[in-house]
Protein backbone atom coordinates (compact mmCIF):
# COMPACT_ATOMS: atom_id res chain seq x y z
CA UNK A 1 0.00 0.00 0.00
CA UNK A 2 1.25 3.59 -0.97
CA UNK A 3 -0.08 5.86 2.05
CA UNK A 4 -0.26 9.67 2.38
CA UNK A 5 -0.06 11.09 5.61
CA UNK A 6 -1.44 14.62 5.80
CA UNK A 7 -1.03 16.67 8.57
CA UNK A 8 -2.48 20.49 9.23
CA UNK A 9 -0.25 22.80 11.21
CA UNK A 10 -0.74 26.13 13.11
CA UNK A 11 2.99 27.52 14.86
CA UNK A 12 3.81 23.90 15.85
CA UNK A 13 7.85 24.07 15.32
CA UNK A 14 8.12 22.93 19.22
CA UNK A 15 6.39 19.38 18.25
CA UNK A 16 6.27 19.10 14.89
CA UNK A 17 9.72 17.52 14.72
CA UNK A 18 9.06 15.04 17.61
CA UNK A 19 5.69 13.88 15.63
CA UNK A 20 7.76 13.16 12.00
CA UNK A 21 10.27 11.36 13.86
CA UNK A 22 7.51 9.14 15.50
CA UNK A 23 5.71 8.76 12.24
CA UNK A 24 8.63 7.96 10.08
CA UNK A 25 9.64 5.01 12.54
CA UNK A 26 6.11 3.66 12.72
CA UNK A 27 5.71 3.84 8.94
CA UNK A 28 9.33 2.21 8.34
CA UNK A 29 9.02 -0.71 10.80
CA UNK A 30 5.17 -1.22 8.93
CA UNK A 31 4.27 -4.45 7.24
CA UNK A 32 2.08 -3.47 4.80
CA UNK A 33 3.10 -0.01 3.63
CA UNK A 34 5.28 -0.13 0.58
CA UNK A 35 5.69 3.69 0.10
CA UNK A 36 4.70 6.31 1.69
CA UNK A 37 4.19 10.43 1.53
CA UNK A 38 4.18 13.17 4.21
CA UNK A 39 2.25 16.37 3.84
CA UNK A 40 2.43 18.85 6.08
CA UNK A 41 0.07 21.58 5.28
CA UNK A 42 0.80 24.92 7.23
CA UNK A 43 -1.59 26.82 8.48
CA UNK A 44 -0.60 30.14 7.72
CA UNK A 45 1.36 29.91 10.98
CA UNK A 46 3.51 32.66 12.29
CA UNK A 47 6.28 30.89 13.47
CA UNK A 48 8.68 29.01 11.60
CA UNK A 49 6.94 25.69 11.23
CA UNK A 50 6.47 26.09 7.29
CA UNK A 51 10.50 27.15 6.72
CA UNK A 52 11.78 24.23 9.17
CA UNK A 53 9.83 21.55 7.36
CA UNK A 54 11.12 22.90 3.77
CA UNK A 55 14.78 23.08 4.91
CA UNK A 56 14.19 19.06 6.19
CA UNK A 57 15.06 18.21 1.96
CA UNK A 58 13.54 14.59 2.70
CA UNK A 59 11.61 13.17 -0.41
CA UNK A 60 9.00 11.62 1.17
CA UNK A 61 8.14 14.70 3.63
CA UNK A 62 6.48 18.18 1.61
CA UNK A 63 5.10 21.15 3.04
CA UNK A 64 2.49 23.33 1.25
CA UNK A 65 1.59 26.45 3.21
CA UNK A 66 -2.07 28.10 2.96
CA UNK A 67 -2.14 31.69 2.08
CA UNK A 68 -4.56 32.76 5.26
CA UNK A 69 -5.23 30.82 8.20
CA UNK A 70 -7.88 28.45 7.29
CA UNK A 71 -8.14 25.99 10.15
CA UNK A 72 -7.39 22.16 10.11
CA UNK A 73 -10.46 21.19 8.19
CA UNK A 74 -9.56 23.13 5.26
CA UNK A 75 -5.66 22.20 6.02
CA UNK A 76 -6.93 18.38 5.45
CA UNK A 77 -8.83 19.54 2.31
CA UNK A 78 -5.84 21.02 1.01
CA UNK A 79 -3.48 17.83 1.57
CA UNK A 80 -6.16 15.81 0.31
CA UNK A 81 -6.38 17.68 -2.64
CA UNK A 82 -2.89 16.90 -3.65
CA UNK A 83 -1.64 13.01 -1.86
CA UNK A 84 -1.07 10.17 -4.19
CA UNK A 85 -1.65 7.65 -1.80
CA UNK A 86 -3.85 4.63 -2.07
CA UNK A 87 -5.09 5.59 1.45
CA UNK A 88 -4.83 9.04 3.06
CA UNK A 89 -4.39 8.95 6.89
CA UNK A 90 -4.84 12.50 9.15
CA UNK A 91 -2.76 13.13 11.88
CA UNK A 92 -2.00 15.97 14.55
CA UNK A 93 1.18 18.18 14.84
CA UNK A 94 0.46 18.39 18.18
CA UNK A 95 1.64 14.95 19.30
CA UNK A 96 -1.97 14.14 20.12
CA UNK A 97 -2.30 11.47 17.95
CA UNK A 98 -0.35 8.35 18.46
CA UNK A 99 1.27 7.52 15.22
CA UNK A 100 1.32 3.44 15.85
CA UNK A 101 -2.62 3.51 15.46
CA UNK A 102 -1.61 3.32 12.05
CA UNK A 103 -0.81 -0.20 12.38
CA UNK A 104 -3.80 -0.71 13.81
CA UNK A 105 -6.18 0.59 11.24
CA UNK A 106 -4.70 -0.95 8.27
CA UNK A 107 -5.14 -4.65 7.97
Amino acid sequence: MNLSVIIPAFNEIDNIFFVLDELKETLAHSNFINTYEIIVVDDHSTDETFAKIKELNENNVSAIRLSKNSGSHNAIRAGLSICTGDAAFCLSADGQDDPRIINKMIP
